[in-house]
């Protein structure tokens, strides 16, 4: 069983740990290959969950604001989605953010966002860190090792762990089908 990891040490150690690895005290200058391996997975597993947005990495309204002097808008590494109202499509250009719809990076006034922002590891909901953790330990057991019967376990801690998420997202959503738009217009037809 994979125990919720405070941090990408704890995760690194958790993932190898599901193959039987011993554990390491640091994840800097790792020379082991399977430590590399688990680093490297539970980055682009991070990056793969957080980029579908959850209600603790999308800000909405996020305003983008444009230097006084240069009118240009520095572009946010930790910025994984950009949504705006107006359907503009953005991307960076350089260090700037660059409006491919308008063809310009010279912004008058104020941008208004929906973003959703890449959090390090350590700085994300316990949910998330565990069902992270136990999915990544999934994938780099079947990747490298391929015995069904962890790959069984992990599965099953894995849709634990998911699921454990997922009502932690639709609490701090507080999501009532009343507030959905359709549903208002249908109960306002009376």
């Amino acid at each position: 069983m994979i125990l919720t990891p405070l941090t990408k040490l704890d995760a690194v150690n958790e993932i190898c740990g599901a193959m039987g690895e011993a554990p390491v005290d640091t994840l800097e200058n790792s020379e082991n290959v399977d430590t590399i391996n688990a680093v490297r997975m539970l980055e682009a597993e991070t990056r793969a969950i957080q980029v579908m947005g959850w209600t603790f990495n999308t800000i909405n309204p996020f305003i983008l604001i444009p230097d006084e002097h240069s009118k240009r808008i520095l572009w946010d590494d930790a910025i994984l989605s950009i949504q705006f109202d107006d359907k503009r499509i953005v991307r960076k250009r350089d260090e700037w953010l660059y409006d491919v719809t308008n063809n310009t990076d010279r912004f008058d006034a104020p941008l208004t966002a929906k973003v959703i922002q890449y959090v390090p590891f350590e700085e994300m909901p316990q949910v998330f860190r565990q069902y992270i953790t136990v999915r990544t330990a999934n994938h780099f057991v079947a990747r490298y090792l391929g015995d069904p019967t962890i790959m069984q376990e992990l599965q099953k801690e894995e849709a634990q762990a998911y699921m454990q998420m997922m009502e932690n997202e639709i609490t701090l959503e507080q999501s009532n089908i009343l507030q959905n738009p359709a549903i208002q217009t249908y109960m306002n037809r009376g």
